[in-house]
């Protein structure tokens, strides 16, 4: 009897072998696409106490959260609450690279030191696939630091930063696979000097976010974040969801998710906090409030027009929510429109200044409230910077 169980135990246990030697030829044949660890998880999460409108939202015949039965507002008719005059283009700080600069700028100050982050070339001839480190001096010239974020696998852009906890500078960033199209993440690394960085690690990827599902979002992609008078960090991003319900089912549907964090280590992503064609979101906390921005297209005359919005040829405008402390926030309710002026006070569109990606910074050396955006000019990518007016 003993013999019997033996030979079946060894029976089962060569079954096991082999269906793990086929499994790893299926994966040895297929295509290797790296991705990066395993997202953070916590179950002992407390959320603060929030005030998240949630009341217009419906529902669609196929049970899925429809964020397009919000009644949004009427965004090209909203009034005018913020007004920024042009200040200086930095394009001649950049002509050791060429002018190849990507993506999304960050201006964070670190130990009393402005730095500038941006995705480019680096004169060591990075070809753009870096995120790279500038140091600012009083009268807005940057010098090169050094390549601070690289990888050769995946590609890392679009970063903002923040003092955590721990007292060192976390640096956040977009992660996608080369290749791969909309997959997209939220990555970090931690510095204590602003510029040298250790290991990359996976911050936030929405798949991984079970109560997310409902949404049908696919990618977490730019953002930025804040901190709270309560010490909570409050994050915007980027983000692909309802394209199923807005019949985009091949197209990255950009629109806006805030999530809080109170260690800089796990994100409490908000579901109900979405605003469509609302992306490229930053903050400023400079006046007292928690202003949130974000850059809004598509939405042309009350109606969503495909072939604008997906074309980028839409309405082109920069809108401003107000967070009061950074928990009221009600997506079909911004507080108005942000306009910008040229140097003789006249108003320009964003599209005359080809503004993108805007970041809002006080600066460390000489106390200036900074809008800066990046804009792909006839003359090549640059960066402008504006002051406040009002």
């Amino acid at each position: 009897m003993v013999k019997i169980v033996l030979k079946n135990y060894t029976f089962v246990i060569l079954f096991l072998l082999l269906l793990v030697s086929c499994s790893q030829e299926v994966s040895d044949g297929g295509v290797d696409m790296p991705m990066p660890d395993v997202q953070p998880q916590r179950d002992d999460y407390i959320p603060p106490t929030k005030n998240i409108q949630t009341e217009d939202v419906g529902t669609t015949e196929s049970s899925q959260i429809n964020f397009y039965d919000v009644n949004l507002a009427d965004y090209a008719n909203l009034e005018i609450v913020e007004r920024w005059a042009f200040e200086s283009d930095l394009s001649t700080s950049y002509d050791n690279l060429g002018g190849n600069m990507k993506g999304a700028v960050e201006v964070q100050s670190y130990n009393g030191v402005d730095y500038l982050y941006v995705w480019g070339n680096t004169p060591e001839g990075n070809n753009g696939k870096s995120i790279n480190t500038w140091l600012l001096n009083n009268d807005l010239n940057w010098v090169y630091s050094q390549s601070s974020i690289s990888d050769e696998t995946n590609l890392y852009s679009h970063p903002y930063g923040i003092t955590g906890p721990d007292n060192q500078f976390h640096l956040f960033f977009q992660g996608r696979t080369e290749g791969v199209g909309e997959d997209l993440w939220i990555s970090k690394s931690v510095s204590d000097d602003g510029k040298n960085f250790g290991t990359i690690e996976l911050f936030y990827r929405i798949e991984d976010d079970e109560k997310m599902d409902p949404y049908d979002c696919t990618a977490a992609a730019h953002g930025r974040v804040t901190q709270l008078d309560d010490g909570t960090y409050l994050f915007a991003f980027s983000a692909s969801c309802q394209r199923k319900n807005f019949d985009l089912a091949n197209s990255f549907m950009a629109g806006m998710l805030i999530g809080y964090s109170s260690d800089l280590n796990f994100l409490e992503v908000e579901e109900l906090s979405y605003v469509p064609a609302c992306n490229d979101p930053t903050f400023d906390t400079s006046q007292g409030e928690v202003y949130l921005y974000c850059d809004f297209s598509g939405y042309v005359d009350g109606d969503w027009d495909d072939s604008q919005y997906t074309q980028n040829q839409g309405l082109r405008l920069v809108v401003r929510y107000d967070l009061g402390t950074g928990y009221d926030f009600n997506p079909s309710e911004p507080a108005g429109l942000v306009h910008f002026y040229d140097e003789s006070g006249e108003w320009r569109s964003v599209e005359d200044y080809k503004i993108d990606d805007i970041d809002i910074h006080q600066s460390a050396s000489d106390g200036i409230v900074r809008l800066y955006s990046t804009a792909n000019t006839d003359d090549g990518p640059t960066i402008h910077s504006f002051t406040r007016m009002d």
